[in-house]
């Protein structure tokens, strides 16, 4: 019952137009991380996704397997007292929330991809799903 079927080497290209607003963000970003971080990242993001939620979602805690990872809230109005959707960071044992970043329109959050995160529930009363632009950074190699 299983399908043997090759899969196209090419199956996660991303598309020529979503690639060039992609890249238009990441590099209105990256300058500041790099500044925040003290470290310079590669020029081209090569992962990427974009995140939506909506009330009924759930998404569990995890990490990212990269170096840094970039989230970029693009909600133009959000309401940020009622709505949910934050971004949650927990201690490595899951114990306890060290903190969390509201999706404010038109800001971003910058953190180390191995600290466990989550996004939390967004509100039955939010008029418009979460979106996020979620980009994950990787160091440049050392000469």
């Amino acid at each position: 019952g299983v399908n043997h079927q090759k899969i196209p080497a090419n199956i996660y290209d991303i598309h020529p137009e979503c690639r060039r607003i992609g890249q238009e963000i990441f590099d209105r970003y990256l300058p500041s991380c790099e500044k925040i971080i003290g470290k310079k990242f590669k020029k081209e993001f090569r992962n990427a996704y974009l995140n939506r939620n909506a009330f009924g979602d759930s998404v569990w805690t995890h990490r990212d397997p990269f170096d840094y990872t970039l989230i970029v809230y693009l909600n133009p109005v959000y309401d940020l007292r009622k709505w949910g959707g934050e971004t949650m960071f927990f201690s490595d044992d899951l114990t306890f929330c060290r903190g969390a970043v509201s999706p404010k329109p038109e800001t971003a959050c910058l953190f180390k991809s191995d600290i466990p995160h989550k996004v939390t529930g967004v509100s039955w009363e939010c008029g418009e799903p979460r979106m996020a632009l979620t980009f994950y950074l990787e160091l440049e190699d050392a000469d």
